[in-house]
């Protein structure tokens, strides 16, 4: 996908989350990509459904999907972008409530929260980073 003349490589791994990581370290390694080139788009269920939050680097936060990619890179130097989804599950829920739809009372909020993520998407492409971070961690 080409955006404001960068290039973005859009990837899904299509392992299991908790080994995420390896298809990320493959990628980067074809495209000769630094880690801090490196956006993870992830859930983030100690965010409300509708927040969206930019940052490099920092812990897995209890996120298996990043603890793959930390351990697979040998880094935690790679932006996040945390996507809410709120914390709505009690103890040995975790997993069902992951992988559950939203519900009803959440389409609005979660449709303004994939606006914002793809606007951060682009505003990474043409402004950069740490520029796009001032704008995306306002919004929603």
């Amino acid at each position: 996908m080409l955006i404001s003349g960068t290039t973005l490589h859009i990837l899904k791994p299509l392992t299991y989350m908790n080994l995420s990581g390896e298809a990320v370290r493959l990628m980067a390694a074809r495209l000769k990509l630094p880690s801090e080139r490196i956006i993870a788009v992830v859930d983030e269920y100690n965010f409300p459904v509708g927040k969206v939050h930019l940052r490099l680097g920092g812990s897995d936060g209890g996120h298996n999907g990043l603890t793959s990619i930390i351990e697979e890179l040998g880094t935690d130097k790679f932006w996040r972008l945390r996507c809410g989804i709120d914390r709505r599950f009690g103890p040995g829920e975790l997993v069902d409530y992951v992988l559950a739809s939203f519900g009803k009372d959440e389409t609005e909020a979660r449709n303004a929260m994939i606006s914002v993520a793809v606007e951060a998407l682009r505003l990474i492409a043409s402004v950069g980073p740490e520029k796009a971070m001032q704008t995306v961690n306002r919004a929603v």
